[in-house]
């Protein structure tokens, strides 16, 4: 065994939180080795991203081998700023993991079947950055088939609510435009769950490395006009200032998901708004709020 895939069978056995996940990162060894040092070297450094191997329930598959604001009239006789339409939907403030598979057919099939169980997709690795930056969570899962068995044949990539809750997050038929043993597939939303993303399916001899990565909001975001008199909700920790500029006095913080009251015109992406809270007046971004739906 060479250094680096004993170094990245070191690694994945730290970054394993029980005796169970220990066991279940030994396949990584041969994964590893039928992928090849490109993926090695990926798919076990620093991140502490687990890869495992799973094997067909049925046999391998084909028997082969926006954005910006933009001013507008409001209705209360002021000029007000068109923000994000807030989703509500089934999964309405859920965060992953989220059950992920291949499954056999198109994603509106009513009958298909699983294929390949991947890694749940989680943002167990951290997150950094600072909203309006969007969460992506991901996962990276060998599966033992080729990328050829995988196109050959209509499949799907599904992401769920749970492997006990069938609703759909997310779906992407496999397929697109390939680059060598590189594939890129679209996950579009379901469910008006708010999540979208995609899929990279890197194919080797007899296994392919399926990426998923899952976002909030990275689809269309539906806008309307914050209204004076209208509602808006803080969708992070944002500063209420004294004046419409970034380097204005700061009067205080307003908490997350907290409702305020639309009390003028717009001036450029900035709102003047009512904290309920603290009883004060003054400018928020309107980066960080959006309109009830």
């Amino acid at each position: 065994m060479d250094a680096r895939r004993f170094d990245a069978l070191a690694r994945a056995l730290t970054y394993a939180p029980s005796r169970r996940d220990v066991l279940r990162q030994l396949p990584i060894l041969a994964g590893v080795a039928a992928l090849g040092t490109k993926y090695a070297s990926a798919d076990t450094s620093g991140g502490g991203a687990q890869v495992i191997v799973t094997t067909p329930t049925p046999p391998p598959v084909g028997g082969s081998s926006t954005g910006g604001t933009t001013s507008t009239t409001g209705t209360g006789g002021g000029v007000s700023v068109c923000l994000p339409i807030a989703k509500t939907g089934t999964d309405d403030g859920a965060l992953p993991p989220y059950y992920a598979e291949i499954i056999e057919g198109a994603c509106d099939s009513a009958a298909s079947s699983t294929l390949f169980e991947l890694l749940d997709v989680s943002d167990a690795d951290g997150v950094v950055g600072v909203p309006p930056a969007a969460l992506v969570a991901r996962s990276v899962t060998t599966v033992r088939a080729p990328l050829d068995d995988l196109v050959g044949q209509r499949h799907s990539i599904a992401i769920r609510v749970s492997a006990e809750d069938p609703t759909m997050v997310a779906c992407g038929e496999i397929g697109g435009i390939r680059d060598g043993d590189e594939l890129a597939v679209g996950l579009r939303e379901r469910n008006n769950s708010g999540f979208s993303g995609i899929s990279v399916i890197r194919g080797a001899d007899e296994s392919s490395l399926v990426y998923l990565y899952l976002g909030r909001g990275l689809s269309t975001i539906s806008t309307a006009p914050a209204a004076v008199n209208s509602t808006v909700i803080a969708t992070a920790d944002i500063n209420l200032r004294a004046q419409p500029a970034a380097d204005s006095e700061i009067l205080t913080v307003i908490g997350t998901g907290t409702e305020l009251t639309v009390t003028g015109a717009a001036v450029g992406d900035w709102i003047p708004v009512d904290d309920p809270f603290s009883g004060l007046s003054g400018y928020v971004s309107a980066q960080f709020v959006e309109v009830p739906q």
